[in-house]
This record gives C-alpha cells, sequence and structure tokens, in this order.
C-alpha cells in the first residue's frame, strides 16, 4: 500500500485497487494528471510515480540504488520471473556505465556490479522489453565496454 499525507500528521493509505483505478482516469484522453491527483488530495509526483509503476517499473537508476530484496522483486513483478530460478538477472543503468547481476547459485542470492571508469557498456538491441543473453554474450558484455 501507499501512503499520502490527508491533512496535518494523518497518512492516507491507498489499496492498489485505488491507486489503479486512479492512474486509470489520470491516463484517460484529454485528462490532467494535475487535476486528477487534487481531486484525489494527492500531489501529482505520487500520481505520476504509479504511473510509471503501472508502465513497468521505475527508472534503471533507481534500480542500481537496490540491493538483493528490491531487485528481486522487481523480478517477480516487472519481469513476471523466478527470481531463485538459477537464471541471471542483469540491470544497466541509464548512462551505460554501471551494471548489477542477480543470480541464485543454489544457496542463496548473489550480486555483482561493476562500473566502468571510462565508456559504457555494449549493450545489444532490446526487443519487446527484455533480452536474452547466452553465457558468452554475457562475459562478452561484461569484458568488452567501449
Amino acid at each position: 500500500m501507499a501512503a499520502a499525507k490527508d491533512g496535518v500528521g494523518a497518512r492516507r493509505t491507498w489499496s492498489l485497487d485505488e491507486r489503479q483505478r486512479i492512474v486509470d482516469e489520470a491516463l484517460a484522453p484529454d485528462a490532467s494528471v494535475a487535476a486528477v491527483a487534487r481531486r484525489h488530495g494527492l500531489n501529482a509526483n505520487l500520481v505520476f510515480k504509479w504511473i510509471r509503476r503501472a508502465r513497468g517499473g521505475s527508472t534503471g537508476d533507481a534500480r542500481q540504488r537496490r540491493g538483493f530484496d528490491g531487485l528481486a522483486a522487481d523480478v517477480a513483478q516487472v519481469l513476471r520471473a523466478d527470481p531463485y530460478s538459477g537464471v541471471a538477472f542483469v540491470f544497466r543503468s541509464k548512462r551505460g556505465d554501471y551494471v548489477k547481476i542477480l543470480a541464485w547459485d543454489g544457496s542463496g542470492l548473489c550480486l555483482f556490479a561493476k562500473r566502468l571508469e571510462k565508456g559504457k557498456f555494449v549493450w545489444p538491441p532490446i526487443v519487446e522489453g527484455a533480452l536474452q543473453l547466452t553465457a558468452a554474450q554475457l562475459a562478452l558484455l561484461i569484458d568488452c565496454a567501449c
């Protein structure tokens, strides 16, 4: 549940259904996010945040601040995949100079990170919001940065 201020010192919680209804209302043709937010007593930035989440999660940079639990939740909720399946999930920063890899090794989650001092990771084109790499492609991605 999300919380929003509703008067001095009070917090209002919004269920997932309520948030989705507000997002749908804000995304309607000719709707103004600011007007929808005012109608519900919300800050427009909160409504924009809910819209971003509804469209597939937060930005890549926000994911770079996340640890094991946050990235595992992203894998489950955004990608609709099992973070404990043994598949390695790679997250790239917007600038392309930082990656995190989340993988299950059979006994626990592993989190690997690499930040380049110069250049960017060479990233293949992403089709339909996801990209599947072979082990060789992943090794090439990590080793060969331009």
